[in-house]
């Protein structure tokens, strides 16, 4: 009788295990799915924020930037481009939204992001400008 405890025991912790693989697989194809890294980093280019336009900026410009990299890293894949609406970025980054339209105007006015209106006149797909081009549409 305690061989068939001990065996059943032992099922058990198979069962577990083959469940937190699973759970652990299906964490991975989620994470592949959206594009995101692996790992909890997203990409800004430093050369952008030591810019001396950049160090400017208030506080909440530099949040929403921030944000708007890390949704890039997200969501962007092989477009040039990504989308997020004004309610997203309000969850993302926890500022208002009369807020979060001042920085995007700020941040477009400055040439750190590009912005596409949809019929409605609401701005919801965004571009990163990287240093480059920044300098093109400056000079230009």
């Amino acid at each position: 009788m305690g061989k068939i405890l001990d065996l059943t025991g032992k099922r058990k912790d198979l069962v577990r295990k083959a469940y937190v693989l699973q759970q652990e697989e299906r964490k991975q194809k989620l994470i592949a799915g959206l594009g995101e890294p692996r790992s909890n980093f997203y990409r800004v280019s430093h050369r952008m924020t030591s810019l001396p336009d950049f160090k400017a900026f208030q506080p909440f410009v530099k949040v929403l930037y921030f944000s708007l990299c890390a949704s890039r890293n997200r969501y962007q894949r092989q477009k040039a481009y990504f989308t997020r609406s004004l309610s997203c970025l309000v969850k993302d980054t926890g500022l208002s939204r009369p807020t979060i339209i001042k920085a995007i105007n700020i941040l477009v006015d400055s040439r750190f992001v590009i912005t596409a209106k949809r019929k409605s006149g609401r701005r919801t797909r965004f571009q990163i400008v990287e240093l480059e081009a920044r300098a093109k549409f400056l000079d230009g």
